[in-house]
Formats: C-alpha cells, sequence, structure tokens
C-alpha cells in the first residue's frame, strides 16, 4: 500500500493536518499543498488531531524520608550500634504521628531498610581541598519512610525530627547523623487512576472539538478512526506563590493540587470532503 502525503505545517496550537481529496495548492488557504490520492484501502484523504487535557485533586498523602548514616566507628558491630539508636528514636517518632496509618493499611506501613555495614575511608572535599576524616573505620547507614494522610501534623513531625537528629549528634571522629528528605505530596492510588481517566477523557474531546473546526466548513462522509496512540500522561504539583512567598518556618509548603496532564494522538479516515460551494472542500 502506498500512499502519497504532502502534508501541511501544524495548525499553531491545534496541532492539526489535513490531507484533502483532490486538492491543489491554488485552492488551499494555507501556504503548503495537502494532497492526498486515494490507495488500495479506500482512503481519500486523513485527518489527525492531537487532543490534550488535565484533571487534578487535592494531596491526600505526605511521604517522609530520614536516611541515618554513621561512620569512622571502629568495629562493625559499633557501627551498627550507633546507628541503630538513632533509627529507633526516628521510628518512635514516625509511629506518633501516624499510628492508624500504619497499623491498618500496609501501604502506610514505616519501612525500614538496612544499607551496608562497610569499611573505608572517609574523607571530605576533593584536590587540593580534599580532607580525610578517617582511614579503613566502619561505615553503617539505614533508610527510614513513612507516609501518613495527616497533612497537618507534617511541622510538628520534622520539628521532632530535626530535634532527634541535634540531639544524636556526636563529637569526634565517629559520628552518627540523619538527613531528611524534603517531603513528596502525592495521591492515593484510586485517586491517581481516576484523575488519569479524566484527563484523557479531556483529550479525547479535545480532540473533537478540534476535528469540528474542520467539520463546520467542511462535509465528511466515511468518516473512520484508523489510529489512536497510547494516551501520555505528565504529572505536576501546582504550588499557590502567595503561600510559598508567606510560608513561616514553622509551615511547609504544600501544593494546592496534584494536576495531570494527558495528550493523545488520533488519525482519522474520510471518503469525501465538500462545501455548499462546491464538489471541493475549501477551507
Amino acid at each position: 500500500m502506498k500512499l502519497k502525503l504532502n502534508w501541511m505545517k501544524w495548525m499553531g496550537a491545534g496541532s492539526i493536518a489535513l490531507a484533502a481529496c483532490g486538492l491543489s495548492a491554488r485552492s488551499l488557504a494555507f501556504p503548503t499543498e495537502a494532497l492526498a490520492d486515494s490507495d488500495s484501502t479506500g482512503n481519500a484523504g486523513l485527518i489527525q488531531v492531537n487532543g490534550y487535557g488535565q484533571a487534578s485533586a487535592e494531596p491526600e498523602i505526605v511521604r517522609i524520608g530520614v536516611r541515618i548514616i554513621s561512620r569512622c566507628n571502629e568495629s562493625s558491630v559499633a557501627a551498627k550500634n550507633a546507628n541503630a539508636v538513632l533509627a529507633n528514636q526516628v521510628i518512635d517518632l514516625l509511629k506518633k504521628y501516624a499510628p492508624e496509618d500504619s497499623a491498618n493499611d500496609p501501604a502506610f506501613r514505616i519501612i525500614a531498610s538496612p544499607g551496608a555495614n562497610i569499611r573505608q575511608t572517609e574523607s571530605e572535599g576533593y584536590g587540593e581541598h580534599l580532607k580525610i576524616i578517617c582511614e579503613q573505620k566502619w561505615r553503617a547507614s539505614e533508610w527510614i519512610s513513612v507516609a501518613m494522610k495527616k497533612l497537618d501534623s507534617l511541622p510538628a513531625l520534622q520539628d521532632d525530627l530535626l530535634l532527634a537528629v541535634d540531639a544524636a549528634a556526636t563529637v569526634g571522629i565517629a559520628q552518627t547523623w540523619a538527613e531528611i528528605d524534603a517531603p513528596i505530596f502525592d495521591l492515593l492510588p484510586a485517586t491517581w487512576e481516576r484523575i488519569k481517566a479524566e484527563a484523557q477523557a479531556n483529550a479525547l474531546a479535545s480532540a473533537r472539538k478540534k476535528f469540528a473546526i474542520f467539520d463546520s466548513a467542511c462535509t465528511f462522509t466515511g468518516m473512520r478512526l484508523i489510529k489512536a496512540s497510547d494516551p501520555k500522561f505528565t504529572e505536576a504539583r501546582v504550588y499557590d506563590k502567595v503561600a510559598y512567598a508567606r510560608a513561616s518556618s514553622e509551615t511547609p509548603v504544600m501544593p494546592n493540587l496534584i494536576e495531570v496532564s494527558s495528550s493523545w494522538d488520533f488519525v482519522w479516515a474520510y471518503d469525501k470532503a465538500s462545501t455548499s460551494g462546491g464538489a471541493r472542500c475549501l477551507y
């Protein structure tokens, strides 16, 4: 099957390409020609449309991650024990702020993932600024995370975590400390599926609306969908700029909405396109 196509340039935001049967360059209002010959399948012309849709929801959960590191210990057991002291304090704090989440729903359980217990030389900086902290001493690490539904408890939890980290700070060669990641605001799985479906439906409605622009000037017959791509999705957190600017140290910045966008491509074939002014479709 061979179809001769010389597509017109994309139409700005509409992203619509039309191949109309029997059109010459003089009959088009566009600077380039759009011409398609009938092929063995009987497709006289093609219309390619991109649909774009969005949907959003308010954040439902927040994910907290804490990385605990102990370095420059004389033995592997000492590294493990020093790490465990602070790790247990962190876990107790997380249980305090998310007890019902952790107990009733496996998705919200507190996860503790021990890291490697290794012997290595510790250093800071590089090049002429490289400083050796200790040589061939023991390091242990652990990663702790939790997802909780009480978003308004986040400021107090962050403060308590920081106090625990400060209280565990050690002076000397052997050191144990914790690094707290920025909170990640998220949705429950069912909500993700719902807004993805809404965004996809809105993308289809967008494509149909764009096609209606052509249909208002041309009467298409034998219209049929011959191709639809897999819809593509992107996500974004939408923050309130005013709230961001005025946020105090006691209030974490939370997104107003979590937004999903969908892009979906379609190709329709048709047999004829005409207007009241004649057999050819002028647009």
